[in-house]
């Protein structure tokens, strides 16, 4: 990277006889030069955006990161689950001592909430640590992020579907990332789908 990273205004400075060195001889020069520091800096923003690129596969997690760091740099909402991992969620009599499975509401930010509730967002369990109204759960000061996740009930067509992942994305940024075609959304995940995967996207609250 630094091999490119090219400081046009040293190498003037350090080639100019010192004699030379005036100001103006030095604006002069360096004005003459913009034009190629200026290609310069949208060759340095195409290879960052290359090498980004390069840095990412067809694996779950890396697309996931590359799709966040486009669309959602700050929340990194938008989740990848590989439909092979889904497991069958069974139901069992009380006699029987299953381990509890709670259900949760989804976060509302118009509800306020006391400390020791409990919400889910995103594909995660939260739990208020502070009462609060309108902070959403990615706010550290007033919840925390618990070890249980979302149990999503697929039913047998579900289960049955030729997906090999589902991209899930947070309906408030849908129309960023190009709701209801998705046309570039993608392009971006089928150039990092060699193996020719199928997937579908699907939106959540």
């Amino acid at each position: 990277m630094k091999i490119y990273d090219i400081s046009f205004r040293d190498i003037i400075y350090q080639l100019l006889p010192h004699w030379l060195r005036m100001r103006k001889t030095l604006l002069y020069l360096y004005s003459l030069i913009k034009p190629i520091k200026d290609v310069n800096i949208e060759f340095l923003s195409y290879y960052n955006e290359k090498n980004i690129i390069l840095k990412h596969n067809a694996q779950t997690i890396y697309l996931q990161h590359y799709l966040n760091y486009e669309y959602d740099p700050f929340d990194e909402r938008i989740l990848i689950e590989n439909t092979s991992d889904t497991s069958v969620l069974y139901r069992f009599n009380k006699a029987e001592s299953p381990t509890p499975l709670y259900y949760y509401n989804q976060y509302n930010n118009s509800i306020s909430y006391s400390i020791g509730d409990f919400v889910s967002y995103g594909f995660d369990i939260y739990e208020c640590i502070s009462a609060t109204t309108g902070n959403n759960p990615s706010d550290i000061a007033y919840w925390s992020i618990t070890t249980e996740r979302q149990v999503y009930h697929y039913n047998d067509g579900e289960v049955s579907a030729t997906y090999n992942f589902v991209i899930w994305v947070p309906d408030s940024i849908k129309f960023l990332c190009g709701f209801p075609n998705f046309t570039r959304f993608k392009a971006q995940v089928n150039q990092f789908n060699f193996s020719d995967k199928k997937y579908t996207i699907i939106i959540y609250v």
